[in-house]
């Protein structure tokens, strides 16, 4: 784990306390280390500007392509409308840049060398002061950074179910099975994919059981139903493996 202090004055929000968010990175040398903490800070700033703005629907676009692909970019505009209703904000501090594993508590899926940064941030309830000290969790994702609403998928389903009850169209409407789809499985394409056939179920009023996750094969491999070969196989799906 590379720890570097980095003392910048930048701005955020309440994105701490339920929006963890996180960085991939490779191994580093230290100059590299040090330029990306100071990213990580920058793209803090920008959010926490953002915030400062009230420019929600552009902090929803933000967020990390995972994070996008389980909670509606309504349901983060409506957590932020009504968290900040009486409140306002303003740049924050970064104290702490450091780059460590970390787990979305949402979907458990696990990011490595992600950016945890730690600040101080001022806000303004009624006209009175509060500092709240949060930490960011940041990912890289296409030369860029993002970060993740919610810390648990309890929260996350409550906001869905808040704030945007359509869901997330191919994702379904039950706000509890899209937190729950998400977690099993973590790649976007697969989720759908399960969206896809238990809605079709739905449709013909049978029973839907999905599977457990899905095992990606690049040599032939036995299953309960015999062979699995990718060379003759593009999906292969065995109910006595289920």
């Amino acid at each position: 784990m590379h720890r570097i202090v980095v003392v910048i004055v930048a701005a955020l929000v309440a994105l701490a306390g339920f929006a963890p968010i996180g960085v991939t990175a490779v191994v580093l040398t230290p100059p590299i280390v040090a330029d990306r903490a100071a990213d990580a800070a920058d793209f803090a700033r920008l959010l926490s500007r953002l915030e400062a703005d009230r420019d929600w629907p552009t902090i929803a676009a933000l967020m990390h392509p995972d994070s996008q692909d389980v909670i509606p970019a309504r349901a983060v505009v409506g957590w932020y409308e009504s968290e900040f209703a009486s409140k306002t904000t303003a740049e924050l501090t970064v104290t702490d840049v450091q780059f460590e594993d970390w787990t979305w508590g949402v979907t458990g899926r696990r990011y490595e060398e992600a950016a945890s940064v730690a600040f101080v941030q001022p806000y303004w309830t009624d006209g009175v002061r509060s500092d709240v000290s949060g930490t960011l969790h940041l990912v890289r994702h296409d030369g860029g950074w993002g970060w993740f609403f919610g810390a648990s998928s309890d929260f996350v389903a409550g906001e869905i179910a808040r704030y945007a009850p359509g869901g997330m169209g191919g994702l379904g409407t039950d706000t509890t099975g899209i937190v729950a789809r998400a977690a099993r499985f973590p790649d976007p394409l697969h989720a759908h994919i399960d969206a896809y056939w238990a809605a079709r179920f739905a449709e013909a009023g049978r029973s839907y059981v999905p599977p457990r996750g899905v095992v990606g094969f690049s040599e032939p491999m036995p299953t309960g139903c015999g062979s699995a070969d990718p060379r003759t196989e593009t999906a292969f799906y065995c109910v006595l493996d289920r």
